[in-house]
């Protein structure tokens, strides 16, 4: 049976929350955090959509209006959080969609609507959203690093942050997000969140540069394994040189802490800028940092032409490539994309492919996630025309996907 959808905002937070609860909470008492917890989240009226059967909500889901910066563009995207079935719900028979399903389908359908070019979210399961036409895009390395190996260095100009600091951390994030790949923009909705939520087991620090802030962090104290770990949420730092303040903001608190752990793209030999490079393949007795390589967020792009139009490219490689997409819902996007320039010119196409690719792996390829002669090496790809191959590798060419914002 089909799902009544209904699209609400913060008129309805008690009924959001308590439907968050059911497809997320594991205990009665944990209501009133949810509560409070939908209380300061970011979401706007008209935002999350509540799916209700026979009058009772069973499914829910938020769709944000985010940007995005991929090579330079600023994009209009969806930002899809809280997709959730009630537990009461969860299955269905024979060929009935699921309410999750269903979500989803009303979430793609409100972002064509709002005319955003991209969706991307940070999924609890991969294959699921693979369905929905949702490719990988991101890799994260988790570093684990001994406070003593962190670089030494003044770190003076750090102090305790307070919410006073919010416009000048924005517009910190502004210059990080802007220069990243697949990053996504701090709104001061969002800051507001991270500082309601984030504030009371996490304490907040800046690094003040005049009238400016360079770097910022949270920093959350927690146990392993016997040693005290000094845990960065939601780093921000504007240049390299913000990064490199952080660590050694870091290194100045190893009387406290005996680690560190930081989340950086996979594209940052951060081992480089510590007084042991080694990340060992053996077990060692001299400290060493530790890292692990995680996937996080999914994207799919929903306007082809939209999404490519005035990317900046790393160089010209003077070719048209004609790209035939096959979208989830079994449909097929053909479009043209123009590499001859600085920047990319896009347009729809009736011509015959030169490649055709689904939109799952086409996500991870434009991102720069996955490089196109990769994909064609591992089946994923069908080629009519070699020579396009090669002018798509120039998509991996510069940073690699990356996003320090979450929703």
């Amino acid at each position: 049976m089909p799902l009544n959808i209904e699209w609400t905002g913060r008129d309805q937070l008690e009924r959001i929350a308590r439907i968050r609860w059911q497809c997320y909470g594991s205990r009665e008492n944990e209501l009133e955090s949810f509560i409070q917890r939908t209380r300061t989240g970011r979401f706007m009226d008209g935002d999350v959509a509540i799916a209700t059967e026979n009058g009772v909500d069973v499914g829910t889901a938020t769709s944000l209006s985010l940007h995005m910066y991929i090579r330079g563009k600023r994009l209009d995207c969806q930002g899809v959080a809280w997709v959730g079935a009630s537990k009461s719900h969860r299955r269905r028979s024979g060929e009935e969609r699921g309410v999750a399903s269903q979500v989803m389908d009303a979430l793609l359908q409100r972002a064509r609507e709002r005319k955003q070019v991209v969706s991307a979210l940070m999924p609890f399961r991969v294959s699921f959203y693979e369905h929905f036409g949702y490719g990988l895009v991101e890799r994260q390395n988790v570093w684990t690093l001994p406070t003593l190996i962190l670089p030494p260095g003044a770190s003076s100009n750090w102090r305790f942050g307070t919410p006073g600091d919010k416009p000048a951390m924005i517009r910190c994030r502004l210059k990080q997000a802007e220069s990243g790949m697949c990053d996504v923009e701090t709104s001061p909705a969002a800051m507001d969140e991270w500082l309601a939520h984030l504030t009371p087991d996490t304490q907040l620090f800046v690094d003040q540069q005049s009238d400016s802030i360079r770097a910022y962090l949270w920093l959350r104290t927690v146990i392993e394994e016997e040693k005290t770990v000094a845990v960065t949420v939601q780093p921000g730092f504007s240049d390299i040189e913000g990064l490199k303040s952080i660590l050694r903001f870091l290194g100045s608190l190893k009387d406290q802490y005996g680690l560190a752990r930081i989340v950086l793209p996979v594209d940052v030999p951060l081992n480089l800028l510590l007084k042991e490079h080694q990340v060992p393949h053996r077990r060692v007795e001299h400290l060493s940092a530790t890292c692990q390589t995680i996937t996080r967020m999914q994207m799919r792009i929903l306007d082809h032409v939209g999404f490519w139009t005035g990317q900046r490219i790393a160089r010209p490689v003077h070719q048209r490539v004609c790209l035939a997409v096959r979208e989830c819902e079994g449909t097929v996007s053909r479009f043209t994309l123009d590499l001859s320039g600085e920047t990319v010119q896009a347009e729809h196409s009736s011509s015959e492919p030169d490649l055709t690719v689904s939109d799952v792996v086409w996500a991870s390829i434009a991102a720069g996630e996955l490089r196109c002669s990769t994909a064609v090496h591992l089946g994923f790809v069908s080629v009519y025309r070699p020579e396009a191959v090669r002018a798509l590798e120039v998509l991996a060419e510069g940073q690699t996907p990356f996003c320090y914002e979450y929703f």
